[in-house]
């Protein structure tokens, strides 16, 4: 009698440890995961080995906004097997330049207070085509983006970061 409940008490705990670890494998897959920066292309917004949250359903449905952190998987373009981390300059149909350093959207300067100082980099007018997005990183003069490699696809990108949760004292949302 006594290997009989003790089979049962190991079956049922069995589940539970079982259905906790599907529902976790599934969250992380399609809703949220932490992602560790490596590299220093996003400072002065992201230091190499922040954590950030990553959700990965609203720009799904909603789309991107300008000034968007994203995760993705780059393009083969960046002979990269390792995700980047961007910010979303240029949406679908927008003309982007830069000029001495300063970006322009549709004939727009953009207002960039989350960069440091970078250098006076210029490149001709682009159009962003239906379906991609302009990525730079926060780190104008050391960074590999879209300028280098062109326009990212939107079906590549893994995620949008919420929010800053390593290190603690600076736990928060990101600048846009």
């Amino acid at each position: 009698m006594k290997l009989k409940s003790f089979l049962e008490f190991i079956w049922s705990n069995l589940k539970v440890v079982l259905i906790a670890a599907m529902l976790s494998l599934l969250l992380r897959t399609y809703v949220a995961e932490a992602r560790v920066i490596l590299g220093p292309s996003m400072m002065p917004t992201l230091e190499n080995g922040d954590l950030l949250l990553v959700e990965k359903l609203s720009f799904r449905v909603a789309g991107f906004d300008r000034g968007d952190v994203v995760i993705f998987d780059p393009p083969p373009a960046a002979h990269s097997q390792v995700d980047y981390v961007k910010r979303v300059i240029g949406l679908p149909g927008d003309r982007v330049e830069m000029l001495n350093g300063t970006v322009y959207i549709n004939g727009v300067s953009l207002a960039e207070g989350y960069i440091g100082p970078h250098p006076a980099i210029s490149f001709a007018p682009l159009i962003v085509p239906e379906g991609s997005i302009f990525v730079m990183g926060d780190n104008r003069g050391n960074s590999y983006d879209s300028r280098e490699w062109g326009f990212l696809s939107e079906d590549r990108v893994v995620g949008r970061a919420l929010v800053r949760i390593y290190p603690l004292k600076k736990i928060g949302g990101l600048p846009k």
